[in-house]
């Protein structure tokens, strides 16, 4: 797979990075009159700028949907990035190198990759990967939007993959993005910085809601099939309840990003903390 810039609306443009060449992670672009609004930087090898300059030399404005390494790996490339205050302890600890070292090698022998490591590419881009940065963060802006000149991108927080998890919407467009918080092969509930299914299930209920106001068909997450139809949310929306009442149980799974309880319905999964099962 090829990593590339492709524009997929007025304005808009989906990066494509595949890490490793194994998992591919989206960040989006979103180019106004006066600046730019750059959703994720992806790892520390992604260096987005290139991609952002091959298509706009306007000032960049950055945000991070969360604070997991795939999404603010490049944010070391600018003065400062936008992030919910509540991720912001977990940013700093997924920017530390003996921390993304650790965690990359337990993926891998999880996952039984290790062979992979001795190869002179792989080795490369993790060396490129595995380095400590200090960014300077900004809490998400208080009347809930980015202007970019005759050009609004709003926001909403959505907890669940992390609690300062969010989404935003052009609302030009009409264009939602929603990071990791819903994802065509599943959702991770499983990390420390996780809420539980209950509060995941809020923020669904709320995403849900805001497609029908606004008349939104279709979403862009940032792993996976992009863009989804928004009827993937229903069946999250279903997965939930059911772990809630106990309809469905789930069973331990490490998969070297997380671990917890696994459950499979209706094309969807989630793995979540067992603590949180009913």
């Amino acid at each position: 797979m090829n990593n590339s810039i492709l524009k997929i609306n007025d304005g808009i443009y989906q990066i494509k990075y595949y890490f490793l060449g194994l998992a591919e992670v989206y960040m989006y672009l979103i180019i106004g009159d006066d600046k730019c609004l750059l959703i994720d930087t992806g790892y520390g090898a992604t260096d987005v700028m290139q991609y952002v300059r091959s298509v706009t030399e306007l000032p960049v404005t950055v945000v991070n949907t969360h604070g997991h390494m795939d999404h603010i790996g490049g944010n070391h490339d600018f003065d400062e990035v936008y992030l919910s205050k509540k991720d912001w302890k977990l940013a700093v600890k997924s920017s530390d190198k003996i921390w993304l070292k650790e965690k990359i090698q337990h993926v891998m022998e999880v996952r039984n990759m290790l062979p992979l490591l001795q190869k002179e590419g792989i080795k490369t881009e993790l060396g490129k990967t595995i380095q400590s940065q200090s960014v300077k963060y900004r809490d998400l802006p208080v009347d809930g939007f980015f202007e970019l000149g005759e050009r609004k991108v709003f926001f909403f927080g959505t907890p669940g993959h992390t609690c300062g998890s969010i989404c935003l919407y052009d609302e030009k467009t009409n264009t939602l993005f929603t990071g990791d918080t819903v994802c065509s092969k599943g959702v991770l509930l499983g990390f420390e910085e996780s809420t539980s299914v209950e509060v995941y299930l809020d923020s669904l209920l709320k995403i849900r809601a805001f497609c029908h106001e606004k008349d939104i068909e279709i979403m862009y997450p940032s792993h996976h099939e992009a863009p989804c139809n928004i009827e993937l949310i229903d069946k999250y929306i279903d997965l939930c309840e059911k772990i809630i009442t106990g309809e469905l149980t789930g069973e331990y799974r490490d998969t070297g990003t997380c671990c917890g309880s696994y459950v499979n319905n209706d094309d969807v999964s989630l793995i979540y903390k067992k603590e949180h099962e009913q």
